[in-house]
């Protein structure tokens, strides 16, 4: 994982989660990296979010599933990150913009990118025909 951007978070997360007698069972599971695609890995749980964007949207799960702190190992938690996640992106201005190059396409390229975005973050459009297009196709059949 990111040694500075995601370690100290992943380390505050398993500490409140600790407070609480939820933390993951030790070893504790990440993502391995993937070198071919620059990631670092040590994304967690069933979602497999990175730390520090699990941070970025820990009150707004919590706030859904009344879990305190929330859990990137719990399901509940994790799929309603996922939502949230996914929402966001659909709606962020790129995805927009995105959707605009073939307006009769819109809604599948706002959803092409949305899963690019959930895949890599900020170099989604990178991976909207490698890893997004394959996503829609699926979720479409």
């Amino acid at each position: 994982m990111h040694p500075t951007r995601d370690l100290p978070v992943f380390l505050d997360i398993i500490a409140d989660l600790k407070k609480v007698g939820k933390a993951p069972p030790e070893p504790i599971k990440v993502s391995c990296p993937i070198v071919a695609d620059g990631a670092y890995g040590g994304a967690m749980g069933p979602a497999q979010f990175i730390p520090s964007t699990w941070a970025l949207y820990a009150a707004r799960i919590s706030s859904v599933t009344g879990s305190n702190p929330a859990n990137p190992w719990s399901n509940v938690d994790s799929f309603v990150a996922t939502s949230l996640y996914l929402k966001d992106a659909y709606n962020s201005q790129g995805c927009i913009d995105y959707s605009q190059q073939i307006p009769s396409e819109a809604r599948t390229l706002r959803e092409r990118c949305a899963a690019a975005k959930y895949y890599t973050g900020s170099r989604w459009y990178t991976y909207s025909c490698a890893y997004g297009e394959p996503v829609i196709k699926r979720a479409n059949q």
